[in-house]
């Protein structure tokens, strides 16, 4: 009997931590939806201050008063103004680059992907890339694709010095077409911009040993 009772307490006791447990993960679950529609919230607005004012000189107290919430709310997402351009940049471009990766998509084909994914959101980016500041768009753009073909190349260069410059090298090539592209407000379709990036430098080396053979003059 003693057993039996025990028993019973038991599959109880259990049965309360699992409601308890049960109420909790709902908790968590709500929390966690407000905290994304928080950040959301934020990044969708600060897109929209941009466009509207044509700057990314957008106050922290001026975002906080549009989205309808506190300074301190604000600072726990976000740093600063900066930080919500680069969530923007893993957001729209990054995330598009790991969906080409994921889907072995080649390289002509996920570069397209890639320009037509700054084409989602046209207006801000053309804005954007002509903040000059600390860690502004143009940084990041560098700074993310620098890490992206340092882990692309990691694999078949083996030499650590070469493999860090060279994917610094590829980062401002695209990130230098990239700024003339937006900065000409992106008139250009996404496959004539992939043809001018996919330019090899064996074009540029058959164009310049013509030149030098007529001894051309600057």
């Amino acid at each position: 009997m003693a057993f039996f009772v025990d028993y019973l307490s038991f599959i109880c006791w259990t049965h309360i931590k699992l409601i308890y447990l049960r109420k909790y993960l709902q908790y968590v679950k709500i929390e966690t939806v407000n905290i994304m529609k928080t950040k959301e919230r934020i990044i969708e607005n600060y897109i929209s201050l941009v466009v509207e004012q044509n700057t990314t000189n957008i106050s922290v107290k001026d975002l906080c008063e549009f989205t309808n919430i506190s300074r301190k709310t604000f600072y726990n997402y976000f740093s600063d103004r900066q930080m919500i351009i680069e969530e923007i940049f893993l957001n729209n471009i990054e995330l598009t680059i790991k969906n080409c990766l994921k889907y072995g998509m080649l390289t002509r084909q996920f570069l397209i992907a890639v320009y037509n994914a700054f084409l989602e959101n046209k207006q801000f980016f053309k804005i954007a890339i002509n903040d000059e500041g600390q860690n502004s768009l143009f940084d990041t753009i560098i700074s993310r694709s620098a890490i992206i073909f340092k882990s692309l190349f990691a694999e078949h260069i083996q030499d650590d010095k070469r493999l860090k410059y060279l994917s610094y090298k590829f980062a401002v090539d695209f990130a230098m077409l990239l700024r003339k592209w937006l900065s000409d407000g992106m008139t250009e379709s996404p496959e004539f911009i992939v043809d001018i990036y996919l330019a090899s430098y064996d074009d540029f080396e058959h164009y310049h040993n013509e030149i030098a053979q007529r001894k051309h003059n600057w």
